[in-house]
């Protein structure tokens, strides 16, 4: 019987047949709903953004790696290329896909 009293200790509940007793401060904290912010509105892409965009596509031209560029945006070189990928099927970007290789320095 032991585990029992421990386990309803733990669980707060009562002795059998009682009910448990009514815990008005919830120990787990919940941040505020409005504090919380979507990432539509506090961080656009890259794509959604027009100056982000066309910094992307500045950069492309200047013959930057994808890493460098997701560098500037907080981004990876896999998600990079993806954006430029995906503005080039838009008809935003020329000069997709790069030429495999090493860029001239």
């Amino acid at each position: 019987m032991a585990f029992l009293d421990w386990l309803r200790k733990v669980l707060e509940i009562g002795p059998k047949n009682e009910p448990a007793p009514d815990n008005t401060s919830d120990p787990i904290p919940h941040p505020d709903p409005q504090a919380i912010v979507p990432s539509s509105i506090g961080n656009q892409g890259v794509r959604q953004d027009p100056q982000k965009r066309q910094r992307f596509i500045d950069l492309f031209h200047e013959g930057r790696t994808y890493g460098d560029i997701g560098e500037v945006f907080g981004i990876s070189a896999t998600r990079a290329q993806q954006i430029a990928r995906r503005l080039s099927k838009d008809g935003e970007l020329t000069g997709y896909p790069r030429k495999r290789g090493r860029r001239a320095e």
